[in-house]
């Protein structure tokens, strides 16, 4: 389980070097393979699970590397790093909505960025951006609601500020102008 665990992780290292960007890939499915050895051969091989999803991690199968990382709280509930793993995967739910945003696949986003605050609720970052997602996809009391959450987590956040006063004053009935 050892010799195949480092194997993995060694291979991960090598997908890491610009050198070997145009290989990334395949280095990648090989860590995988060598990761996949050392965890039938010792199930709670906790750090071939954080490698191997790591390796999934890096692939974009965000998903798979969930499962992965999962697996370390199940088998070594106190792992140390574990907060590290969960924010990392909350991040690239964020970047990967953010990138679908851009392609206007506000939908998608939006998945994506409720993905990572399942992982992480209090992530004042990915309330923000959610709000701003429903802002862009015109669902008003949607972004209102994600942008006081934001501020709710993190009060001094100016962007989430900026877009609370501005949509709330937008939503806000003007009183008529007396004569």
């Amino acid at each position: 389980a050892l010799a195949n665990g480092n194997a993995g992780a060694r291979y991960i290292d090598l997908s890491e070097r610009p050198a070997n960007k145009a290989r990334e890939k395949n280095l990648l499915d090989t860590a995988i393979m060598y990761l996949d050895k050392a965890i039938a051969l010792h199930e709670r091989y906790v750090t071939s699970y954080i490698n191997r999803g790591l390796a999934y991690y890096k692939l974009g199968d965000l998903d798979k590397a969930k499962q992965n990382w999962d697996n370390i709280a199940k088998y070594y509930p106190h792992y140390p790093d574990i907060q590290r793993y969960t924010d990392i995967l909350a991040q690239g739910h964020l970047n990967k909505g953010l990138n679908l945003g851009k392609e206007q696949k506000y939908d998608e986003a939006v998945a994506e960025m409720k993905k990572g605050l399942e992982i992480t609720p209090n992530n004042a970052e990915i309330w923000y951006n959610l709000g701003g997602a429903y802002y862009t996809m015109k669902q008003y009391q949607n972004a209102l609601d994600a942008w006081q959450k934001a501020l709710q987590i993190k009060p001094d956040h100016v962007q989430a500020q900026q877009g609370y006063a501005a949509l709330k004053s937008m939503m806000t009935p003007q009183q008529p102008v007396k004569k």
